[in-house]
């Protein structure tokens, strides 16, 4: 079929589906004349620091898009905001990174938000009220890849990914908000390193390392020991538990030092705990500042680096203390990512601008501890 012919069907295919919601036609909408054709496009916001465009000399981007579902613009508005202000408090180096692109699936439409080069069949670029731009898919998208649902990779842009009926349902704006941040942040991962997410596709590495007790066993006492010095007011007693979590993760490693196969699946496990622990760290801090960015309440101070350690750590130790050692033991893949992001609390408060370290691939978190206990008084939370 000549593209001309194939176009113009999908064009008309996008009319009767417009038809056929009464939101979109009782504002008025219709198909754009002819003359529309050969306007000049609407100014963009730069939010992504990039011009839309991509494959923007193709004809079927004379189309123009429909208004995004419902409010989606003010939550990705608010998604931003929130990253905005968590990131400047915790980790700078990720607001360097401009918003990523989204890929958001609706029905019948998907959308491309902030995408500097999205596929060829969508519609011509249209500015969101507030800032941003996005394009409307003149195909369906297929559905993310099993391995992870969070990100995906879309014409070589890693791009937040986003089902509309999966995620919205009941959720509220500022877990919304809180959600498309917390999966921007895995972007800016992809973007400085190559992390190693920890889905159900490597249970089995998991369970081999559940199969050497003795290993597990110091696995676990590693996590509990890391709690415990979170949670401690004493510097001396944190400086303690900090060493002791060394000291077990030491013996892992010499466990596994033996055994070529349970020494690759805790490599793998290093890379994980790393990877998952430093967005499970990030998202507790997202989901607490949610509700106050999306009521507009920040008029008050974020902690700064360097600053009181139970100010700056508050809201993992309140998280913490909710919980039981047992939250953090037992060797699985929501532990880990709960071993990685204390190692984070112990970092952020004792060494100001851990992070650019911290995706090192030379360098293990607990080598980046053990660094921080090395320095002795120049460490505030471990001298007192």
């Amino acid at each position: 079929m000549p593209i001309s012919r194939y176009l113009s069907s999908v064009r008309r295919a996008a009319v009767i589906a417009l038809a056929a919601l009464p939101a979109v036609v009782a504002a008025g909408l219709a198909a754009p004349s002819d003359s529309t054709k050969t306007q000049a496009k609407p100014p963009i916001t730069q939010v992504h620091g990039a011009e839309p465009g991509g494959a923007s000399t193709q004809s079927s981007r004379k189309f123009h898009p429909i208004p995004l579902p419902d409010s989606l613009g003010d939550d990705i508005h608010a998604a931003w905001r929130l990253r905005a202000r968590v990131g400047k408090a915790y980790w700078p180096q990720w607001i360097t990174h401009p918003p990523a692109p989204l890929v958001v699936r609706g029905n019948p439409f998907d959308f491309f938000i902030l995408h500097p080069d999205p596929p060829s069949a969508t519609t011509a670029p249209k500015p969101i009220e507030g800032g941003g731009y996005y394009y409307v898919s003149l195909e369906r998208l297929k559905a993310t890849p099993e391995r992870d649902t969070r990100i995906e990779e879309i014409n070589r842009w890693w791009s937040v990914s986003y089902d509309l009926e999966g995620g919205r349902g009941s959720a509220t704006r500022p877990q919304i908000a809180s959600m498309l941040a917390d999966r921007d942040f895995m972007v800016f991962e992809m973007q400085t390193w190559r992390p190693q997410w920890a889905g159900l596709a490597q249970m089995d590495r998991v369970l081999l390392l559940r199969s050497n007790p003795d290993l597990r066993a110091w696995l676990d006492s590693e996590a509990v020991a890391l709690r415990s010095a979170i949670l401690s007011d004493d510097a001396k007693l944190r400086s303690t538990l900090a060493r002791k979590a060394i000291r077990a993760r030491g013996m892992a490693d010499e466990i596994a030092s033996h055994d070529m196969k349970l020494q690759g699946a805790l490599d793998w496990y290093e890379a994980a705990v790393r990877s998952e622990g430093a967005t499970r760290y990030v998202s507790l801090l997202l989901d607490e500042e949610a509700k106050n960015v999306v009521a507009g309440d920040t008029s008050y101070a974020m902690p700064t680096a360097g600053g009181d350690f139970a100010f700056r750590a508050k809201v993992w130790r309140t998280h913490l203390a909710h919980s039981k050692e047992r939250d953090v033991t037992g060797l699985s893949l929501t532990t880990l990512r709960e071993i990685g992001a204390m190692y984070c609390v112990l970092l952020d408060a004792s060494q100001p601008g851990w992070q650019a370290d911290f995706f090192n691939p030379a360098t293990r978190s607990v080598d980046l501890l053990s660094k921080v206990l090395a320095a002795g008084r120049n460490s505030k939370i471990f001298s007192g």
